[in-house]
């Protein structure tokens, strides 16, 4: 959903569907690392990026990476030029963008030496920001898990160790 548009980075999905829907509905599959950008609403405008394949309702819309264009320069290229696109939002009552907008914003490349070269570099960062966040997300995961059976008394401080160890 379009509020996700507004974390660092996308890990999960907010709801999940099933192929079955997934095959008779409009939305796509976007691959790991598409840019999604917010085109209605109180998000309208934000850009994030998808840690995992994920699709989207029609609030947000997704640029998949490709060999030539990577994720990684997608996702700033549109954090640098988003401003183009809400200058074209229209509506009265919910300012929106159009897909249409968004498939229009021109996209300048350097050269393949430099984009290479700038991949090499940022790929890394880009990785190590998403196993931080993963390793974030998980251990909040055990502390909202562990935390009201300590302070009820249904679990001791030796159990919630061990169960610590057997997730970290």
């Amino acid at each position: 959903s379009s509020g996700k548009a507004r974390a660092l980075r996308i890990l999960e999905p907010t709801e999940w569907i099933t192929a079955v829907a997934l095959e008779s509905s409009a939305a796509k599959m976007m691959p790991t690392r598409t840019t999604i950008i917010a085109i209605t609403g109180a998000t309208l405008g934000e850009v994030s990026l998808l840690e995992s394949p994920m699709c989207a309702n029609q609030s947000v819309v997704g640029i998949a990476p490709s060999e030539s264009v990577p994720g990684e320069f997608l996702y700033y290229w549109v954090q640098q030029n988003v401003h183009e696109l809400l200058a074209w939002q229209t509506g009265a009552a919910q300012q929106h963008i159009s897909k249409a907008v968004v498939d229009r914003l021109p996209l300048v490349l350097p050269d393949a030496v430099t984009m290479s070269a700038y991949v090499s570099f940022v790929r890394p960062v880009f990785d190590r920001i998403r196993d931080c966040l993963l390793q974030s997300h998980t251990l909040q995961r055990l502390r909202d898990t562990l935390l009201p059976r300590l302070l009820s008394g249904d679990l001791g401080i030796a159990d919630a160790e061990n169960v610590v160890e057997g997730v970290v």
